[in-house]
């Protein structure tokens, strides 16, 4: 489901109307990219939201960045347990833009 809305999303934000989503080649804007992320993170989580994890406290991470060639470590620190926390991850790269999202699910009682 991740993967499908990064692409989607991403598409749908930079494609024109008249474009193949195949032949577009995205450009990195270093201006929007943060809005992006914000507006892309809100809508992940109404997905995620859909499928009424009461329990868990959701958090969403998304970077948006431009693709050069270089490798990326993305990392977070959080109290964990590992018997009831988890996490979903998912990247999409286009052309030189890539796009990193991270859904963290924490219990709680």
């Amino acid at each position: 489901m991740l993967d499908e809305l990064l692409q989607k999303k991403f598409v749908t934000i930079h494609q024109e109307e008249d474009e193949d989503p195949e032949t577009i080649y995205f450009q990195y804007e270093t201006e929007k990219a943060q809005e992006m992320s914000k507006e892309l993170a809100n809508e992940i989580l109404e997905e995620v939201k859909k499928f009424e994890y009461d329990r868990y406290k959701l958090v969403v991470d998304v970077t948006i960045g431009e693709y050069t060639g270089q490798g990326v470590r993305i990392s977070s620190r959080a109290i964990w347990d590992t018997s009831t926390d988890s996490y979903a991850s998912s990247t999409y790269r286009h052309g030189n833009v890539f796009v990193s999202a991270i859904v963290f699910g924490c219990y709680y009682e």
